[in-house]
């Protein structure tokens, strides 16, 4: 009985270490009778490839050799083989527990022990193997990115939250080697402030240049709040603000995907005198630019340069991520776990994610997950937004998950 008990000890640490790091891969905060991910994904791909076999069955007849055939045949052969590694990496675990518990040699046992852990990342590869193959990444995703930050609800103390969230993505931009630039500014003035450059922004474009950007931030979007004694506040009241995040696909010129956005004839071109501060040369010389898209009404004003032909290609940038994205929407307006992502309203009760400075914690609403150290949060570079990040993709690819199985179901 004791060298079960040890043995059932070992098995039982290996399992947990390896649910612990399953869990991490895949989402936080489950409800406690979730299903597990891997087990999703192994009933998903086993429902695919039923379903596939069936079609292949009823048209074996019709010799279809086009192209869509040859790419959907392509992704089930891929499926096939990711299954067959689960299970045999599945099947290795069965019996090296089998050795654990029933062999009367303890060192055969402590040899299967070794093994058993050792084959913890072959499970999880060969799972996430499974996942990229019932989940093909979006093209998008490989995209760098442009975040569009509003100031909302609270505000001068709501301009400032907007300036900390654009150095928070510029230095997580830096931190991963990232280019950042302000393509258009509209700063206001705030008499203190922890922001960085400016005092404080009414609304802020920020473009970060890097492969991934988009995919690792696109669910950053939506209404962040906070919860902080100002620093315009002289009374030491706790305040509650709010900014809006819109995150957009950044699309070079050259892209092919931007050329079949819009047609140059859509496209009303305005130019006109800069306002706001910057002295004579700003009101005198027509550098700002206005783009509106006629079909669709989408306008982007850029005059954040002196030089009009700086201020027309920043332009044109930002109306390409619009359009894409409107392009996008339409697209997923089908698609049930990316309504069930989104977030419709820009006011406090809307919130995606809170900052409360009081507690030193940043909870996201949507998994929901809370980490402990707001300040090292904003700060952007301390890993913990990337983590963040990580957590939502893991949980939008829980939401297909679910909906695949659901659609086979019905």
């Amino acid at each position: 009985m004791s060298l079960q008990r040890q043995a059932s000890h070992l098995l039982g640490t290996a399992k947990r270490s390896l649910r612990y790091s399953q869990a991490r891969c895949a989402s936080t905060a489950l409800p406690s009778n979730a299903i597990p991910l891997d087990e999703k994904l192994v009933k998903l791909a086993r429902q695919t490839l039923s379903k596939a076999a069936a079609e292949s069955n009823n048209n074996e007849s019709s010799n279809n050799n086009d192209a869509e055939s040859a790419k959907k045949k392509k992704h089930i052969e891929t499926l096939r083989e990711a299954m067959k590694e689960w299970q045999a990496t599945t099947d290795l675990r069965k019996s090296l527990e089998d050795v654990i518990y029933d062999d009367e040699d303890p060192d055969m046992r402590e040899l299967a022990m070794q093994d058993y852990e050792a084959s913890e990342d072959q499970l999880s590869e060969a799972i996430q193997k499974l996942q990229s193959a019932l989940l093909p990444p979006d093209p998008t995703s490989a995209l760098g990115c442009l975040m569009e930050i509003k100031s909302g609800v609270g505000g001068s103390e709501a301009s400032i939250f907007a300036a900390d969230l654009m150095r928070m993505y510029s230095r997580f931009a830096s931190s991963k080697k990232w280019k950042s630039e302000i393509v258009s500014a509209s700063s206001v003035s705030a008499s203190t402030s922890t922001a960085g450059g400016s005092d404080a922004f009414r609304e802020v474009i920020l473009e970060i240049d890097g492969e991934g950007a988009f995919g690792m931030l696109r669910h950053e979007a939506g209404v962040h709040r906070v919860q902080r004694v100002p620093a315009t506040e002289s009374q030491g009241r706790v305040h509650t603000s709010t900014a809006a995040v819109v995150v957009l696909p950044s699309l070079s010129e050259h892209d092919q995907t931007a050329e079949k956005l819009y047609d140059e004839k859509d496209i009303k071109v305005e130019v006109m005198r800069s306002g706001g501060a910057g002295g004579q040369h700003v009101n005198r010389t027509e550098s700002a630019v206005r783009l509106t898209h006629i079909p669709t009404g989408i306008s982007v004003s850029i005059q954040e340069t002196r030089s009009q032909h700086k201020n027309r290609a920043k332009a044109y940038q930002v109306l390409r991520g619009r359009l894409l994205a409107l392009q996008m929407e339409k697209q997923q307006a089908s698609d049930r776990a990316a309504r069930r992502a989104q977030v419709r309203g820009t006011d406090r009760s809307e919130k995606i994610r809170t900052y409360n400075a009081a507690q030193d914690r940043v909870t996201d609403h949507r998994l929901p997950l809370t980490m402990n150290g707001v300040m090292g949060f904003l700060d952007g570079d301390d890993g913990s937004l990337e983590v963040m990040a990580g957590e939502l993709n893991n949980w939008t690819d829980r939401l297909k998950i679910d909906d695949m199985l659901e659609s086979n179901a019905s």
